[in-house]
């Protein structure tokens, strides 16, 4: 990242392949923010469609670098990298941003200085842009964070220095960049600061890769959370065994409860977690219950 960060200026990333679908909306959801001081970085990694002249037509409220062939991750670390605001944030060229997110969110931040990120609530939405549901967001706790990504990546505004603390994303990852780097700020950094605003939506197509490609999704998942806590809950495996069992995308066909389902989740658990593995069991025990009860209640 630049040396000489400006206060007060927010930069924000877009990394893009082939997403003209939706960049329209995105840009303006970004270049439409009523703060008024936002540098803003589109990063194409050599898309074939018109992406690039989507975000040619917004003239210099655009900074484009062409980065032919990069990944995702390596693609917002280079946006990062030439980003000079004080704060900094990634939008994907498919989700969309609330009017008064960054402002909000500088808010949020100037209330807790010690935070290193501002997260706020978001919203699913389909390829019309209608309203799905609400995504999984939560007050912030370490353990809930090891449970679920309870943390929606274009919610967020990141101070710079706070993320050059923990080195940007990790360009390992193909899927769970943004889990992964709450996880490491979780590991080092101050809690982050939380409203309770609606501040992004987050766009759930057909073509959007982490509903495309569910189970490389989980693979990397369970991978990258036991690279990190040595331990893979019941909730991402009980997750994983459900897309194996039914086949669904888990959103829109949400898995059943199932005997198979939770054979293959007990097997699944104790191979993933090793040594760990009675830890595991004794989590099988006490959701089981749960689910058990929860199903009760819901049919009684």
């Amino acid at each position: 990242m630049v040396e000489l960060r400006t206060k007060g200026l927010v930069s924000i990333v877009t990394p893009c392949l082939n997403g003209s679908a939706f960049l329209r909306a995105t840009i303006a959801s970004i270049l439409n923010q009523s703060y008024p001081s936002i540098e803003y970085i589109f990063v194409d990694g050599g898309s074939t469609d018109a992406s690039v002249k989507i975000a040619l037509e917004s003239g210099e409220r655009i900074r484009i670098l062409r980065l032919e062939g990069s990944s995702q991750a390596r693609a917002i670390n280079a946006g990062f990298e030439q980003a000079s605001g004080e704060f900094v944030a990634f939008v994907n060229a498919d989700d969309a941003l609330e009017p008064s997110m960054v402002a909000e969110a500088i808010e949020a931040l100037a209330a807790e200085p010690g935070a290193p990120y501002a997260y706020g609530r978001a919203r699913f939405i389909d390829a019309a842009g209608e309203a799905l549901g609400t995504y999984p967001v939560k007050p912030f706790s370490r353990d809930a964070l090891m449970h679920e990504c309870i943390v929606c990546q274009p919610a967020t505004l990141i101070r710079a220095d706070a993320l050059e603390r923990v080195g940007g994303l990790e360009e390992a990852y193909a899927y769970a960049l943004d889990y992964d780097l709450w996880i490491r700020f979780a590991e080092s950094q101050p809690p982050p600061a939380y409203r309770e605003r609606i501040w992004a939506s987050a766009r759930m197509h057909a073509n959007a890769k982490t509903f495309r490609d569910r189970e490389l999704v989980y693979r990397e998942v369970v991978s990258m959370v036991r690279r990190h806590y040595g331990y893979v809950p019941f909730s991402w495996i009980h997750a994983y065994a459900g897309y194996l069992v039914d086949g669904r995308d888990q959103f829109f066909e949400p898995p059943k409860g199932s005997l198979r389902r939770s054979l293959l989740t007990l097997a699944m658990g104790v191979r993933e977690n090793g040594v760990q593995a009675p830890r595991f069991v004794a989590e099988f025990g006490r959701e089981s219950l749960r689910l058990r009860h929860n199903a009760r209640v819901h049919t009684a």
